[in-house]
C-alpha cells in the first residue's frame, strides 16, 4: 500500500491501524483505501495492491 500527501510524499501508516482490519480471506483492496483515507492525517491518495488487484482512490 502507498499513502501519499498533496505534495506526493509517501506517508507512514501506523501498523496498529491495520492490526484489526485485515483478514487474509478478504480482498482488502476493496475497502482498505477508503479506510486509510479517513485514518491517515494528510492522506490525499491511497493505492492498495492485493495479489493481482490494485486500486487507487483520492481522499
Amino acid at each position: 500500500m502507498k499513502v501519499r500527501d498533496a505534495a506526493g510524499r509517501r506517508l507512514t501508516v501506523d501498523a496498529s491501524l491495520l492490526a484489526t482490519s485485515l483478514r487474509a480471506d478478504l480482498p482488502y483492496s476493496l475497502t482498505l483505501p477508503e479506510f486509510l483515507c479517513t485514518r491517515v492525517a494528510g492522506a490525499t491518495t491511497v493505492t492498495v495492491k492485493d495479489a493481482d488487484d490494485q486500486r487507487s482512490v483520492r481522499c
